[in-house]
Formats: C-alpha cells, sequence, structure tokens
C-alpha cells in the first residue's frame, strides 16, 4: 500500500507547483490595500473596494472605466449579475449605490461601519 502513496503525493505536489505558476491577465495598483472585489456573472466587470477610500470599476481587460472616493476604507463591494450595479460598503457609515457608468444612484447613512454588502440576483 506504501507504494501508491508516494506517487500520488508527487502527483498532488506537481499539481499545486503548476497552480502556483498562473499568472494575472492584469493588474492595477491602488493606493493601499484592496478589501474587497466582485466580479459580475458574465466576466465583463470587476469592482474593487480598497483602503485608499475608492470604489474600482474595471472592464474585463483590466481598464479603469471609473473611481469614486468615499469618506472612509471601502470595506465591500459587489456587483450585480448583470454588472449594471455596484454597491459599496465603507468605513465613513454609508452604503453607496453605483450604475454602471459610475453615477452614484444614492448613498444611505447607517450608525456605524460597513462590512458587507450584496445585490440580489434579480438587480
Amino acid at each position: 500500500m506504501r507504494k501508491f502513496i508516494i506517487p500520488i503525493i508527487l502527483l498532488l505536489l506537481v499539481g499545486v507547483s503548476s497552480a502556483l505558476d498562473v499568472k494575472p491577465k492584469w493588474s492595477y495598483g491602488t493606493g493601499d490595500y484592496v478589501w474587497s472585489v466582485a466580479i459580475s456573472s458574465d466576466g465583463e466587470y470587476v469592482v474593487a473596494g480598497s483602503k485608499d477610500d475608492k470604489v474600482y470599476f474595471f472592464d474585463r481587460s483590466g481598464k479603469l472605466l471609473w473611481s469614486y472616493e468615499t469618506g472612509g476604507d471601502v470595506w465591500s463591494v459587489a456587483i450585480s449579475s448583470d454588472g449594471k450595479y455596484v454597491v459599496a460598503g465603507s468605513g465613513d457609515s454609508k452604503v453607496y449605490f453605483f450604475d454602471r457608468s459610475g453615477k452614484l444612484l444614492w448613498s444611505y447613512d447607517t450608525d456605524d461601519w460597513v462590512e458587507s454588502v450584496a445585490i440580489t440576483p434579480d438587480r
């Protein structure tokens, strides 16, 4: 039985090693840590929230389409499945809701940091 364990472990290690060699298609440097990232269901859009108080919105090629500065760290972001809407939760105790073009549709003041946000699949 031991004769089979070593080859299996070696195969697993080779698989892990190959997985570590994956190169990103693109990257973007923000002003500080990125706390949250979300991708639309079709993979066309990516949104990120950063410790530099900004929401970043990209197309699938990594082109920055817009950014928005909040009053605090952006702890959480979400994007609708079709990429039409973005929501962000910030350390400035606000929830922000944007359309795909970056227009702020509304914001809501809460009593404390907003550490998690979500959008329903039908939006």
